[in-house]
């Protein structure tokens, strides 16, 4: 979906519930966009009328009129502003989508018809882009979003397969560096790394044309997976993006009975973005550069 930028995301459903993405403003909430799979075909007038009868006493209504032909709805008339309530199906992938947009003032007509038709499902493919938070990545399509976390400066999501601990990618994005990073992005990156990992390779490597720090560790996997000569293999790559003023964090992990580790082909982590009116999801890594990013990867141990 697109949004404008300064709709910031303040609630993302976890893993295992249900689907959910709600954004403010500095002073109001104003878009909630709600899905669901579904066993059956839903009936969206129901839903509408359902809609009407919670808000008979709220204000004026009226049809939702204008927009694309899939989406039904009702606009909410009061002395302090329009709510937009809207549904739509997306048969493909058996779902139910809800929107609601705030309008606190006037009504943005063009800009509410921009979000309703930006708003589609992704079908799974070989990658998944995932873009929010101001992190933008694409990962190997059979990794699920598996936790996330959104501290205040610092956003970190971890992808795995089937809800098995390995193997395991996690992106991060940590805001303000000039006040927590008082020494040298290589030194960071070892503390980073959890007790018990035997460091076996550090060297530099280049990444969305940035200077990157990379690290390759080894830690114990058990006693089932020493028996078959695998241990747990970690990769952690870290760069600064200037233009941003960011610093961002991988971390790729597996068991391996191999020396060494790369990163996965397919991941891609976008850096180096201008705020645009909307936040669209942007183009893939070209092959090019992605290839460049990996050869270097391997590059030094």
């Amino acid at each position: 979906m697109d949004h404008p930028p300064d709709w910031e995301l303040v609630r993302v459903s976890g893993p295992g519930e249900p689907g959910q993405c709600l954004f403010a403003d500095r002073h109001f909430q104003r878009l909630e966009v709600r899905w669901q799979v579904l066993g059956f075909a839903p009936r969206l007038e129901l839903l509408i009328d359902k809609y009407r009868k919670a808000d008979s006493k709220a204000g004026r209504s009226e049809p939702l009129e204008g927009h694309l032909a899939e989406w039904r709805g009702l606009v909410r008339h009061t002395p302090r502003g329009s709510v937009l309530q809207a549904a739509r199906t997306i048969p493909q992938q058996r779902l139910l989508v809800e929107a609601t947009i705030v309008w606190p003032e006037k009504r943005e007509v063009e800009l509410e018809r921009a979000i309703l038709s930006s708003i589609a499902a992704m079908p799974r493919g070989p990658t998944q882009s995932w873009q929010a938070m101001g992190l933008s990545a694409t990962v190997p399509g059979e990794l699920d979003l598996r936790s996330l976390s959104a501290k205040v400066g610092r956003v970190r999501w971890e992808f795995t397969a089937g809800g098995r601990p390995l193997p395991r990618i996690a992106v991060e994005r940590l805001a303000m560096p000039e006040y927590w990073l008082k020494g040298p992005l290589r030194d960071w990156l070892v503390q980073e790394v959890p007790s018990g990992h035997k460091v076996l390779c550090q060297d530099l490597a280049l990444w969305n044309n940035h200077r990157a720090e990379r690290l390759i560790t080894r830690s114990w996997a058990g006693t089932l997976a020493a028996l078959r000569g695998r241990r747990q293999m970690r990769l952690d790559l870290a760069w600064q993006c200037q233009i941003e003023n960011r610093v961002y964090h991988l971390e790729f992990a597996q068991l391996s009975a191999e020396p060494d580790i790369a990163l996965p082909e397919l991941l891609a982590v976008r850096c180096c973005r201008q705020a645009s009116a909307t936040a669209n999801l942007p183009p893939g890594q070209d092959e090019a550069g992605r290839a460049e990013t990996v050869a270097r990867t391997n590059e030094g141990c």
